[in-house]
Order: C-alpha cells, then structure tokens, then sequence
C-alpha cells in the first residue's frame, strides 16, 4: 500500500507480530511513541489484551489517527533506504472525455507538448487499445506451418523473454507471470495500458521518427527497429546482454533457425517489422558498439518508448504556428511604468498642449539629446575632421595665391645658393 507513514505503521505492525510470542527486546522511539499515543499499556493492563477496532487493511493509515501520518526525518534516519519511496499514481482512462475529444492537445501541438502530456499522463494522447486491430487479422487464425504462424511464435517467445530480463525492482508485481498464448495477448503486453499496470514509476518517451518530423536526431520507427531486435545471424557480434538471446532457447535463436528452414525469408522478416509496427510502446532498447542494452533507466524512471502511429494528433506543430505561440510560450507580463515617451507626451497634453505638438517636441528633446551624447564621445580632434572646407573669397584667393608665389621663389633661391656654397 505504501502510504506516507509506511515506516511508523510497519514499526506498529511488528511490534504487535512480535508480542504475541515474545516481549521485543529492542523497541525504536518512533514505535514507542505510537504505541504511547494508542494508551497500549493501559488497555493491555485492563483487558489483558489490544486490539486496532478501526484498522482499515485497505488503507491503513486512513483511520488510526493517533498515530504520525507521515514519516519524519527520525524515521527515516533510523530505517534508511528500508522505506520505499511511494509509487506513481496509475494513470486512468476518462472513456467518456475520450470519445468525445478526438484530439486532446490539439491537432497539430507542438512536439515540446507531445512530451510533456506523455510525461504527465501518456492515456490523454494514445487512444486505449481495442484489440486486434483489422490490419492484423490475418494473423488471429493462421494456417498451420505458414510462415504467419512461425512470425506469431517468434514474437510471442520475443514477448516474453524481454519481461524476463527486466529486473523484479522494475515489476509491480514480480511474482506475475507475463506468458502470452496468442498473438492478441502479446500485442496487449505492449500497450500503455499494460505499462502501468506492470512496470514501477515508467516515464514515456515520444519517438522522433522521420515521420513525424520532430526536432533533434531521427530515430529508427517501431517497424525499422525489427534490425534491432531480429538482427540476421551474419551481422556480427551481439553485445553481452543481446548474446544471451542468441542461444537456445533465446528468442535470436529460434529466428535464425527458422530463416534456415523457412522458403519465404522475406516474408518472415516483413511479418515480424508488421507485428512491431503495431506495438503502441516498447523498450528504450539499443544495440551499438558503445551501448547494448535491453531496457533503459532514464533519470531514476523507467524509460518506455511510446509508438507515434497511435498519437491522436492530426500532424506535429512548429515553433512558428498558433498553437505552438498560445499553449507552448507563457506571455509575459505587462511592465509596471508607461515607457518614458509616452510619459512625457501625457504630462505635455495635460499642460494644455496638443497630442501633435507633444509628440513633436519630445521627439525634438530626443533628437538634440542623441546628438549632444554623440558629440560629447568624440574628441576635438575628430570633430575637426569632420569639419567640411570653408570657401574662400576671390581677393583672399588673389593673397593667397600671391604667397605661394613668394614662398615658391625663396624656396628656389635657397636650394641654388645651398648648392653653390656646397
């Protein structure tokens, strides 16, 4: 059950387990405080005896209010990792909202919110699972020796095998045996559904196919991933987890037989990327030279890789569009002052100016001020270049040419007479 005092009410429990045949040597405080505020002594000293009159096995801690109704730090430190951490809440279905939504965050939402609503509760954006779908039906009732019949027994052996590998920590319920029969059984082993069900804390992960053009790098779609999980036998190596299937009675194993004995090869191979495709989630498996792995922790959860087929949107957004601008971004929040343009031409009009005059003047005030902080940055140096030529007048023209004569002349007779005394 796992309520919020998980650590006090499993105390109380075996200490009242334990009282029936011995008195406890060792008692922790937060028990003798429990038992204290239930008055066990004077109950046990009167009747001989005691009794919990309004325990709930349902819920434990619903009705012994006496008792902590959550577990505090002296708990804790004296049990240590002994308390579990409650688990998520399993997600359910409203049939009704989903009958009549058909598409719950919009049709084309962006894939920031594809993630975030498969985060928070992945049966809002998948649609339940409905059975066998008519695609495939042909393989409800196969003929016996088809190749149909021997794709239907790899993966139901496929099926079961990668829950068996999963570790009991990951499992609700790990004494549950996941044996599927049939081929709708196996398919159903594979739905969100079934995901919460089974597996401890998942967290669901949309998967960027080509298809669905999401950002960031393509990954390969459920019916391309049948290189993954149904390599051929001269592909190489398989990594030390992926080996273990290659053996018999690995689920690889009984594959490449079959693709020995079978004619129809292709077939085989297309039946199997068929029954893959219509796989609502799956592992987030990977098979590389730097990762092998079968199941995936991301961030302390349990990564599911969620099939975009099933997805009740009509096609993914982008950043650009309406819904992206409305639902994805928060607006922001307006500015506390008016901006100080529009102060100043408010205190303007009400001085008795026009709206017209204002505004031209504060924009005038704003000109002058531009330029006064544009010249008090430059240096009398720069603001003499920039200073274009005067024109001069015709009789300081005549002077100056005049001079320039004269100076021309005292230059000439200077370098002869430098050149005689030489």
């Amino acid at each position: 059950m796992q309520p919020p005092n998980y650590g006090v009410i499993s105390g109380l429990f075996a200490y009242l387990m334990q009282s029936v045949i011995f008195t406890p040597p060792r008692v922790n405080a937060y028990v003798r405080e429990s038992l204290a505020a239930l008055q066990y002594k004077r109950h046990c000293d009167t009747f001989g005896m005691f009794f919990l009159n309004t325990l709930d096995l349902n819920n434990p801690a619903s009705l012994i209010h006496e008792i902590l109704p959550e577990d505090d730090a002296s708990v804790h430190r004296i049990l240590g990792p002994l308390v579990r951490k409650p688990r998520m809440p399993i997600a359910s279905r409203d049939v009704e909202e989903e009958d009549l939504i058909q598409y719950p965050i919009g049709e084309t939402p962006t894939w920031k919110q594809i993630s975030r609503s498969l985060e928070a509760n992945p049966t809002t954006l998948i649609r339940k699972w409905e059975g066998l779908p008519v695609a495939l039906r042909r393989y409800g009732n196969v003929d016996e020796g088809s190749t149909k019949e021997v794709a239907c027994n790899i993966f139901i052996k496929f099926t079961r095998q990668m829950w068996m590998v999963l570790h009991e920590q990951w499992r609700i319920e790990a004494t549950f045996d996941i044996a599927p029969t049939t081929i709708q059984e196996a398919l159903t082993n594979w739905t969100v559904d079934f995901m919460l069900q089974h597996c401890v804390n998942p967290v669901f992960l949309p998967c960027n196919t080509r298809v669905r053009h999401g950002p960031g790098r393509h990954v390969p779609s459920f019916s391309e991933r049948v290189k993954l999980y149904f390599p051929l036998e001269n592909e190489g190596a398989l990594g030390k987890i992926w080996s273990g299937f290659a053996v018999e009675p690995g689920y690889i194993h009984q594959f490449w037989e079959m693709m020995k004995d079978v004619i129809h090869k292709e077939e085989l191979a297309r039946c199997l990327e068929d029954l893959l495709g219509h796989c609502q989630c799956l592992p987030d498996s990977e098979r590389s030279k730097s990762t092998n792995r079968v199941w995936h922790v991301h961030q302390k959860r349990m990564a599911i890789l969620t099939n975009p087929d099933f997805y009740c949107i009509r096609a993914v957004g982008g950043k650009g569009t309406w819904t992206s601008n409305r639902l994805d971004k928060e607006q922001r929040a307006a500015p506390a002052h008016r901006g100080e343009r529009e102060r100043k031409i408010l205190m303007l009009t009400a001085a008795g100016f026009s709206r017209e005059t204002a505004s031209k003047a504060v924009n005038a005030q704003r000109t002058a001020r531009k330029r006064r902080q544009r010249d008090a940055g430059r240096s009398k140096k720069a603001k003499n270049k920039r200073v274009p030529p005067q024109r001069k007048k015709k009789g300081e023209e005549e002077a100056g040419s005049n001079s320039s004569s004269s100076e021309s002349s005292s230059e000439s007779s200077s370098e002869s007479s430098s050149e005689s005394s030489s």
